[in-house]
């Protein structure tokens, strides 16, 4: 079963301890307690570190939506509620795994609300001020022209730190393959300029050494490699474009965080 919280939003939002525990971090008047990183670690396959990291940053973005007085309407609100029920097959399933969670409903309602919150404040201060010239898109069709154009058959694993990337590589067999996503099928032209750069270094069956992305790493299992049709101009156009948003996203949103670290308090327990 889908966990409930993976399917609250792409930024998960850890949510408030619901028994009384230890507070290891306070993001401005956003609590982090032990409880809140132990969950991480366990569902997120994340060691203690990185879970902290996640967390911190998912609180940094709550707290900012709401000192920009981001709001989630009702409708919203239950849009978002109604999508999450319709990966269960009814509403008793819904119910018992938000119980398996031990998580109240109006937690779970909570956390939809947030979540809103910070999908709108990364679109206002990230998203929506993104700048993509037709130079800049000219530039990179050429880029991939002249790199030919492949499919790749991949499993990829995002990582907070590059030791943990490292680690994984380094211990990777075939009984780690299953802790990765999904095996997708991506062109040479869909993958990001980097993680391109990274997979041109795999032998079929193997990983790549950790790649940076943004702020956070990437391993990538290559499992197979294929020549594929040239594309048309629109298509490559298009490919070009939605690689550039990726890659200037990643970067502004990887700034923000930074930025936001410089206004918000964040005080640590000893």
């Amino acid at each position: 079963m889908k966990k409930i919280i993976s399917l609250i939003t792409v930024i998960l939002l850890a949510g408030t301890a619901y028994c009384g525990n230890m507070s290891v971090v306070m993001v401005g008047n956003k609590a982090i307690v032990e409880s809140d990183v132990q969950t991480r670690m366990r569902e997120e396959n994340k060691n203690y570190d990185d879970a902290l990291r996640e967390l911190v940053v998912e609180k940094m973005l709550v707290f900012q939506a709401e000192r920009e007085k981001i709001e989630a309407t009702a409708d919203e609100v239950s849009s978002e509620e109604a999508r999450i029920k319709s990966n269960f097959p009814d509403e008793k399933a819904f119910l018992e795994g938000l119980e398996k969670e031990n998580m109240p409903y109006a937690i779970f309602l909570k956390k939809i609300e947030d979540s809103i919150k910070v999908r709108k404040l990364v679109r206002k201060n990230v998203t929506d001020r993104l700048r993509i010239t037709i130079p800049e898109i000219t530039a990179k069709m050429k880029e991939l022209e002249g790199k030919g154009s492949f499919s790749y058959n991949v499993r990829m694993k995002w990582f907070e730190s590059e030791p943990a990337a490292a680690d994984f590589a380094d211990k990777f067999d075939a009984s780690k393959e299953n802790d990765m996503g999904e095996a997708i099928w991506l062109s040479s032209e869909d993958i990001v300029s980097e993680v391109l750069t990274g997979l041109e270094k795999v032998s079929k069956g193997g990983v790549s050494r950790p790649i940076k992305v943004g702020s956070r790493y990437l391993v990538v299992l290559l499992k197979d490699v294929a020549a594929a049709r040239k594309p048309d101009a629109y298509s490559l156009y298009n490919k070009a474009r939605i690689i550039l948003q990726n890659m200037k996203f990643a970067e502004a949103f990887d700034n923000y965080l930074k930025e936001l670290e410089g206004k918000i308090p964040v005080f640590y327990s000893n």
